[in-house]
């Protein structure tokens, strides 16, 4: 029996077509929506991995440097202690830098010093024990324009050789610089200034002394 509305059978709408293979309009949206949204998921997920991963090196960084600059620093008799700019200022006016001199940093932190004296004119370079520092340092004078007048290295401040050095920079524990006073002795040329930040070097008389910094000149 034929009506407006369609087929009919015993008075029943007949199925159409489409309905009758099973076929649903909403199935490929609902599809597409499901694989956003793990898309998304995964996404977050990698991006909770990564960040989890940057966290792991930082802190592991933090440890590093905490432990050479702290511990083994002070087992070397070198622990890292920033200079203030007063202490700096009073160590470049009274080693009198001059341009071309030759300066070394024993135990050069975080490269403060030579950075003030490169900017006066001297080519220098910073001997440090501690990793973290001497690639900070390095990062730091690039940054800056001064990596053709500064270098940092990574050794013992007591075999380092210092024949060549102009000014040689100090800001170490008592005990370490007791321990180096016969190597400045030994192999500074004659006229070679030191400069020693806090602390004096025993049975030397300073040439001059500033705001808890002192001068000594090796005699010609």
């Amino acid at each position: 029996m034929m009506g407006n509305g369609g087929h009919r059978l015993n008075g029943k709408p007949l199925l159409s077509k489409r309905r009758f293979l099973g076929s649903n309009p909403s199935a490929p949206v609902s599809s597409i929506v499901v694989i956003v949204l793990l898309l998304k998921s995964f996404m977050l997920l990698v991006l909770a991995l990564l960040f989890s991963g940057l966290l792991v090196l930082v802190a592991c960084a933090v440890a590093g440097f905490i432990f050479f600059s702290m511990i083994v620093g002070q087992l070397k008799g070198a622990p890292f202690v920033p200079s203030k700019p007063k202490r700096i200022a009073a160590m470049i006016e009274l080693a009198d830098i001059k341009k071309g001199d030759r300066v070394c940093d024993l135990g050069s932190g975080n490269g403060a010093v030579l950075f003030a004296a490169a900017r006066r004119g001297a080519v220098g370079i910073g001997v440090e024990f501690n990793p973290f520092l001497v690639w900070f340092s390095r990062l730091r004078a690039q940054w800056m324009g001064l990596g053709d007048k500064v270098s940092f290295v990574r050794q013992n401040l007591h075999t380092y050789p210092l024949s060549d050095a102009d000014v040689v920079f100090l800001y170490l524990w008592p005990s370490t610089i007791t321990a180096l006073r016969e190597k400045l002795m030994r192999e500074l040329k004659p006229g070679a200034r030191v400069i020693s930040n806090a602390f004096a070097i025993p049975e030397w008389k300073p040439t001059a002394e500033r705001d808890g910094v002192f001068l000594y000149q090796k005699s010609v």
